[in-house]
């Protein structure tokens, strides 16, 4: 699972006199079959090749350089089965023995640099766009606490109480079977206050996002008093999943919740973009007016189409983006092409903060260039 400190290690990684190669290449199964990204990792290889010879970099720095292909090539050909990925991102010197590689739950723009240092920017965008759960699946006497992030599912507690089950008790007028009962209660009170009490703990240190609890349905409102208010505050499903199911079960019926809020926030969102940039207020629509409120700031929620991509411009020097200018408004300078204007206004979004969505049905943005945004003041 990507973390911050793979990031953090990868940034101070130094070459001295190498080179680091940075792959990215989309291997999404539903969209591609292996011979497709074998062909387009060639294609890359063969670009970066023809741009070396004319760098005049020492045989050693080439050497390493042209191992870092074999090496890329072989991985993607040979090691990489294709299942629970939709992209690679892989960094590698093999003069240093450096090799890292990373499996991405969703779609990034194909490149391969060569630099004195990684290229993690794209790594860094998927690492801030992706939303982080804490999942509790509780009953009266077990409790078991989950993370899942960028399709991974990890437990990292399993809590075992003892506790009673229901007994039918014979005395005088009930009085020795309430009292059992009562007692079997606090016994399940203390439970799922330990339960509580070790999903703060666990939420201090993973900073989920949001929140889901599984249980039975008449147990769980019970369960969810016990919770510090900061977590009630960020429960955003409540499944039926009993904590002795298979990790298997739990992920499928994890990520189905997962699917149902993120459609339904979606779905809002959208709503309030067509709202904002019809009335003339905070929003905006098209590919010119999104990438002039990213070039200001402005941008709190991007929208773009999911695995949509069009070439566009962006200037050298200051980064301002656009979809055909020659020249840069601001300094200038001659604007070079971008292979994908969209992906670039990703990185720069999340880099700036800013909330993404990823549209999953083309229709909401066909009309307007694949892309919009809430914005956070207007200018």
């Amino acid at each position: 699972m990507l973390q911050k400190k793979d990031l953090e290690e990868l940034s101070q990684f130094q070459a001295g006199g190498y080179f680091v190669t940075s792959l990215y290449l989309n291997v999404d199964g539903k969209r591609f079959n292996k011979r497709d990204y074998e062909i387009k990792l060639k294609d890359l290889i063969r670009q970066r090749r023809q741009e070396l010879e004319n760098m005049g970099l020492s045989q050693e720095a080439l050497d390493s350089i042209e191992e870092d292909f074999h090496k890329l090539s072989d991985y993607v050909s040979y090691q990489f089965d294709g299942r629970r990925a939709k992209s690679l991102a892989i960094f590698s010197c093999s003069a240093l023995k450096f090799w890292k590689v990373f499996q991405l739950p969703q779609a990034v723009h194909p490149r391969l640099v060569v630099s004195k240092q990684p290229y993690i920017r794209p790594l860094a965008a998927t690492l801030e766009e992706n939303k982080r759960y804490l999942v509790i699946l509780v009953s009266r006497d077990k409790a078991r606490l989950f993370e899942y992030f960028m399709g991974e599912l990890i437990e990292h507690t399993t809590i075992l109480d003892e506790v009673p089950g229901r007994v039918k008790v014979a005395g005088w007028y009930g009085l020795a079977e309430r009292r059992i009962e009562r007692s079997i209660e606090d016994k399940v009170h203390r439970h799922y206050k330990h339960t509580a009490e070790s999903a703060k703990a666990l939420q201090d240190r993973i900073h989920a996002h949001y929140l889901i609890i599984g249980g039975r349905k008449e147990s769980l409102p019970e369960f969810e008093r016990h919770l510090h208010s900061t977590l009630q505050e960020k429960i955003v499903a409540r499944i039926q999943a009993d904590p002795d199911r298979t990790p298997d079960e739990i992920q499928s019926i994890v990520e189905k919740a997962i699917e149902d809020f993120e459609k339904k926030q979606q779905e809002r969102l959208l709503n309030q973009l067509f709202e904002e940039a019809g009335s003339d207020g905070l929003g905006v629509l098209g590919l010119q007016n999104t990438l002039k409120a990213l070039w200001n700031g402005q941008v709190r929620i991007l929208f773009v189409t999911e695995d949509h991509s069009r070439p566009g411009k962006y200037c050298p020097q200051c980064y301002y983006m656009s979809a055909n200018e020659e020249t840069c408004p601001h300094d200038g300078s001659e604007m070079l092409q971008s292979h994908d204007i969209i992906e670039d206004a990703i990185e720069t979004a999340i880099l700036q903060h800013c909330e993404l969505v990823r549209v999953k049905d083309p229709q909401y943005l066909e009309k307007h260039e694949h892309i919009g945004a809430l914005l956070r003041f207007k200018v």
